[in-house]
């Protein structure tokens, strides 16, 4: 059996009217090895949990409360992308990434290092960064691994949401700065 097997379901489900079979035999003849997927699926793991964590320290320095709750749920749909990679990932046979402990102990040095942002700074930040984050899937939605692909698209409607989000938070904030 295919490392990719468990996937048919889910690709029929995305693509209509393809036959089992034919998923199959576009799985057998994607071009990409298992590995070289989960590679590749790692890559969008680890820019989804970096953003994890700056929604973290956001959600630390950001004293607005109206700003928390568009922060954290930011944050919650990033965490579900990179917990339907990392599946993605175990399904293939490969261990999905994961931050080390010393990295993120090294990210919290530098965090605490560095002056703190205003919240205008930092949901400026965010956006910027989604933005990137969606110029990300949408390079991976071109790739030559099928399963790849197949992922990116699936889940960039859904960062698109997130990156559309901020976008308004940050119009929200930068209207209540010309209001007072």
């Amino acid at each position: 059996m295919s490392a990719l097997q468990p996937f048919a379901h889910i690709l029929v489900f995305y693509l209509g009217n393809t036959s089992r079979s034919q998923v199959m035999q576009k799985i057998r003849t994607g071009g990409a090895t298992g590995d070289h997927t989960a590679a590749k699926l790692n890559v969008l793991i680890s820019g989804e949990m970096a953003i994890v964590g700056m929604y973290t320290e956001a959600l630390k320095n950001i004293d607005n409360c109206s700003c928390a709750s568009d922060l954290a749920a930011a944050k919650a749909c990033h965490q579900n992308r990179a917990e339907v990679l990392a599946g993605a990932v175990g399904r293939l046979g490969a261990r999905p990434y994961q931050a080390s402990p010393a990295w993120r102990a090294f990210a919290c040095v530098i965090a605490n290092d560095v002056s703190p942002l205003n919240e205008h700074q930092t949901i400026a930040t965010l956006v910027n960064t989604e933005a990137k984050i969606s110029e990300q899937y949408s390079k991976w939605m071109r790739d030559n691994a099928f399963v790849v692909q197949l992922l990116a698209k699936r889940l960039n409607s859904r960062q698109r949401a997130t990156e559309a989000s901020m976008y308004r938070l940050q119009s929200r904030l930068k209207d209540i700065k010309l209001a007072a």
